[in-house]
């Protein structure tokens, strides 16, 4: 009886709290808008088409939305300032194709936007083995690794799981250990990483036009809550430093990659940076305040 009853007054609790604190509008975040998407579920979850993206911003106009900036979003939610239902557009990693597709979109509908990047993506320096290995699970029929795993790939079904089965495995491994486990293929890393993501001059060319925000993911694109205190407060103030020195601006805003963190890691970000975003969490409601800021992940159908 007591268990119901507690189970009652959180389902109580919860509607109460969704009605006095209604939904003001919504974060959303992408990571590639791109028309050669991968074939695996675990890339192309990440990726939606041009006509696709285009055809969100034009809805969300036609739908009487207000297009802020992550600025405007900050002061709003810091000084509890009323504003009709808004939409906000922010990119994670720094891809390529923010640049050269989503940017010209988001000009031509005069809709603000920001991008989270990781300095590594940049600079030239990430391992990007998810792209990695789609490619050579693309052109091999069997995968053997350094360590003497072998899986095979030759039907459509089991490149699929191929794909996922080394994603398990290499998800906890340090980059280096992912680097020797490839070591028998000849991979050039860098020219992967240059292929996929902005470099330093088109980061450069893009924080120009005020139509976007730059913000901060982080330097190597880490999961935050698995790392010492010291390292996690270097990729925090890492992260912002490098952006500064190289777009010659305030860095104010940081998004967690993988949407990670723990208390701690929120008590250090939110000392460095004016507001901070979470992975997902659904719409901004009314008297949310301006760390661990939800988003909603947009992935196409």
């Amino acid at each position: 009886m007591g268990t119901i009853l507690r189970k009652m007054f959180r389902k109580i609790k919860r509607l109460t709290y969704q009605i006095t604190h209604p939904i003001i509008g919504y974060v959303l975040e992408f990571h590639r808008v791109t028309a050669e998407k991968s074939i695996f579920t675990g890339n192309n979850q990440y990726e939606i088409t041009p006509s696709s993206f285009e055809n969100i911003i034009i809805d969300y106009h036609k739908k009487g939305y207000k297009f802020i900036s992550v600025e405007e979003l900050c002061q709003c939610l810091k000084y509890k300032k009323k504003i009709r239902k808004f939409v906000c557009i922010t990119f994670d990693d720094g891809y390529k194709d923010i640049y050269e597709i989503a940017y010209p979109i988001l000009k031509q509908y005069d809709s603000p936007f920001a991008v989270f990047v990781v300095n590594n993506h940049v600079n030239g320096k990430a391992k990007l083995w998810r792209y990695v290995i789609d490619d050579l699970i693309c052109d091999n029929d069997i995968i053997e690794l350094h360590d003497g795993t072998r899986i095979c790939c030759k039907t459509v079904a089991e490149k699929e799981i191929a794909f996922t089965t080394i994603c398990n495995l290499f998800n906890p491994l340090e980059e280096n250990d992912i680097v020797e486990l490839l070591s028998d293929y000849s991979i050039d890393w860098e020219a992967k990483t240059n292929a996929l993501m902005m470099n330093e001059e088109t980061l450069q060319l893009l924080a120009n036009d005020n139509i976007c925000t730059i913000g901060s993911h982080t330097v190597s694109h880490c999961q935050l809550s698995r790392l010492t205190k010291e390292k996690q407060m270097s990729e925090l103030k890492d992260s912002k430093e490098y952006l500064h020195k190289l777009l010659h601006r305030d860095i104010r805003y940081f998004a967690y990659p993988y949407g990670d963190y723990s208390d701690g890691t929120a008590n250090m970000a939110n000392q460095i940076y004016a507001m901070t975003f979470a992975g997902w969490g659904g719409g901004v409601r009314w008297g949310d305040n301006q760390f661990d800021v939800k988003r909603v992940i947009i992935q196409e159908q």
